[in-house]
């Protein structure tokens, strides 16, 4: 009595040894959760991450779902530079994804935009002709390339005009689509007044 008593603690700890090293071992965290939970971290931890686990297509999806996102937020807040540097990471991780590649072309033509020179203008225009062809169905780039155009030269109406309008035919949010109508009547306005003088 007294060894098969023994013989089963032996394996009750055998067996109880085997579950706590099993729980104990190295487990793949769930890199979509983090993208949601803690996206912050998750980039923090990107190399480190990408060294432990190369190769795992979660890790990626998840990585490029969090620059997306981070790119999204600094695009939002007008910080063109870190936005640039979201969607850089994101086409380094994914080359073809096209939410990363129309990021990084519309937050360069923002930033050019905004430096308002001649030559970055031209720039700009470059870049949000790149951002239209990437996305066909959004307008913004449409309505970028416009106002480009206009502080470029002011009167060159009929393309203005006709940048405002392809903006206006595709996807606008409504406060960017009451921007493009306003900014539309005012350059139709302005051309009817230039025209009715050298008549």
């Amino acid at each position: 009595m007294k060894i098969s008593a023994s013989i089963f603690t032996i394996i009750f700890f055998a067996v109880a040894f085997v579950i706590v090293l099993s729980s104990c071992s190295a487990s793949i965290p769930d890199f979509k959760i983090l993208t949601t939970t803690n996206p912050e971290w998750l980039i923090a931890k990107e190399d480190s991450l990408l060294q432990a686990f190369p190769n795992n297509e979660d890790l990626t999806q998840a990585l490029v779902a969090a620059h997306l996102a981070q790119g999204e937020t600094a695009f939002r807040a007008g910080d063109w530079d870190r936005a640039l540097v979201q969607f850089q990471r994101v086409t380094t991780l994914a080359p073809h994804n096209k939410e990363g590649r129309y990021g990084q072309a519309l937050s360069n033509g923002r930033k050019f935009f905004k430096k308002g020179g001649s030559g970055d203008l031209w720039e700009a225009i470059i870049k949000f002709g790149e951002a239209a062809v990437i996305d066909t169905a959004q307008g913004e780039p449409n309505y970028w390339l416009a106002r480009s155009y206009e502080k470029k030269d002011e009167n060159d109406f009929e393309l203005i005009v006709e940048a405002y309008d392809k903006a206006l035919s595709k996807h606008l949010t409504p406060d960017l689509k009451k921007e493009a109508e306003e900014a539309r009547a005012v350059v139709v306005h302005r051309r009817e007044i230039y025209e009715a003088f050298w008549k």
